[in-house]
């Protein structure tokens, strides 16, 4: 009798045969893996985006939409308040990867002593760095994957990447006391410090901002004393992650002071 053949096995044995057939499917598996992964990470930033650039001087506002008017002028205030009670902005050390994770250094910045205690703030950055770390079978996942399919390991990397900028942004807002602060204000209302990151989730910062009663004329230093300003790239250069520059809202209500 003639050996029959199902459908599936048709189809298998067109291509070569269950081996040639299998490795051909394994590397469609990981092309799509692949495209559906950069896909992801072009289209889809962090939860903060950044905001719009200021309204230049002298551009013209659509005054047939005075609801949308009002709702400019009330952005233009909040970014114009955040950027001139900003003091300093703090960049996380280290790529955010499982073998080497966020961590900010323990001596405070020369332009954050005056506003921080240092004890405290020693303290702080345990707290922090402590959080910022990832657990051992995190890196081992990605380790398998790496073997396995790497872009699967790759979208792994930014969702655990995410949930830890997520966790830092959480205890920063509303767990820390913000006992480091010098001011009362900024205790009192869990306000002055801020963490963000770049779109990649490779480059974080962490922003300290006035709380108002200070009573410091020095304070906040006008951008000119800033000078020289870092600005520090996102990514590593990297197909997946390239370098990139990110500007977010304080910088540029910074940059408009000019």
């Amino acid at each position: 009798m003639p050996h029959c053949y199902t459908a599936l096995e048709e189809l298998i044995y067109t291509f070569g045969g269950p081996w040639l057939f299998g490795l051909l499917l394994s590397g469609l598996l990981i092309l799509l893996a692949l495209v559906l992964s950069v896909a992801r990470m072009k289209f889809a930033g962090t939860d903060e985006l950044p905001g719009p650039a200021p309204t230049q001087q002298g551009s013209q506002i659509d005054h047939s939409f005075p609801f949308l008017e009002s709702l400019n002028e009330v952005l233009e205030t909040n970014r114009a308040e955040e950027s001139h009670g900003h003091v300093h902005r703090m960049y996380f050390m280290g790529p955010n990867t499982f073998s080497e994770p966020w961590h900010l250094p323990h001596t405070p910045a020369e332009q954050i002593t005056e506003i921080v205690y240092e004890d405290a703030f020693n303290r702080f950055v345990d707290e922090i760095n402590t959080l910022a770390a990832y657990q051992w079978w995190e890196g081992s996942i990605y380790s398998i994957l790496c073997i396995l399919a790497y872009p699967l390991a790759w979208s792994w990397q930014q969702w655990r990447r995410r949930k830890k900028l997520q966790r830092l942004r959480e205890f920063v807002r509303s767990e820390y006391d913000h006992s480091c602060l010098r001011s009362c204000r900024s205790r009192a209302l869990y306000e002055g410090l801020k963490v963000t990151a770049t779109p990649d989730l490779m480059l974080g910062y962490l922003d300290f901002f006035l709380g108002g009663d200070e009573k410091r004329p020095d304070l906040p230093p006008r951008l000119r004393q800033r000078f020289p300003m870092s600005l520090i790239f996102g990514g590593d250069g990297s197909y997946m992650a390239p370098f990139s520059l990110h500007s977010d809202s304080v910088l540029t209500s910074l940059m408009s002071q000019v």
